[in-house]
Protein backbone atom coordinates (compact mmCIF):
# COMPACT_ATOMS: atom_id res chain seq x y z
CA UNK A 1 0.00 0.00 0.00
CA UNK A 2 1.48 3.18 -0.99
CA UNK A 3 1.37 6.20 1.33
CA UNK A 4 1.79 8.44 -1.56
CA UNK A 5 -0.37 8.20 -4.33
CA UNK A 6 -1.29 10.04 -7.58
CA UNK A 7 -4.43 11.47 -5.62
CA UNK A 8 -2.10 12.82 -3.23
CA UNK A 9 0.07 14.81 -5.75
CA UNK A 10 -3.26 15.29 -7.59
CA UNK A 11 -4.55 17.13 -4.60
CA UNK A 12 -1.18 18.60 -3.76
CA UNK A 13 -0.93 20.25 -7.46
CA UNK A 14 -4.90 20.82 -7.64
CA UNK A 15 -5.43 23.01 -3.98
CA UNK A 16 -3.51 26.28 -4.08
CA UNK A 17 -5.02 26.68 -7.66
CA UNK A 18 -7.86 25.93 -6.25
CA UNK A 19 -8.84 27.15 -2.50
CA UNK A 20 -12.39 28.15 -2.44
CA UNK A 21 -12.43 24.45 -3.40
CA UNK A 22 -10.36 23.11 -1.46
CA UNK A 23 -12.77 20.89 0.83
CA UNK A 24 -15.00 19.95 -2.24
CA UNK A 25 -12.28 18.81 -4.22
CA UNK A 26 -10.38 16.47 -1.18
CA UNK A 27 -14.00 14.96 -0.15
CA UNK A 28 -14.59 14.36 -4.43
CA UNK A 29 -11.21 12.89 -4.67
CA UNK A 30 -11.29 10.75 -1.34
CA UNK A 31 -14.50 9.30 -2.53
CA UNK A 32 -13.25 8.24 -5.65
CA UNK A 33 -10.48 6.42 -3.85
CA UNK A 34 -12.44 4.76 -1.57
CA UNK A 35 -14.30 3.19 -4.52
CA UNK A 36 -11.32 2.59 -6.24
CA UNK A 37 -9.91 0.87 -3.54
CA UNK A 38 -13.21 -0.88 -3.11
CA UNK A 39 -13.01 -2.46 -6.97
CA UNK A 40 -9.77 -3.40 -6.27
CA UNK A 41 -10.71 -5.49 -3.28
CA UNK A 42 -13.21 -6.81 -5.08
CA UNK A 43 -11.11 -8.19 -8.17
Amino acid sequence: MMTISFFDVLHLIWSPAELPLHRLGLNHLLLAHNILQHHQGKI
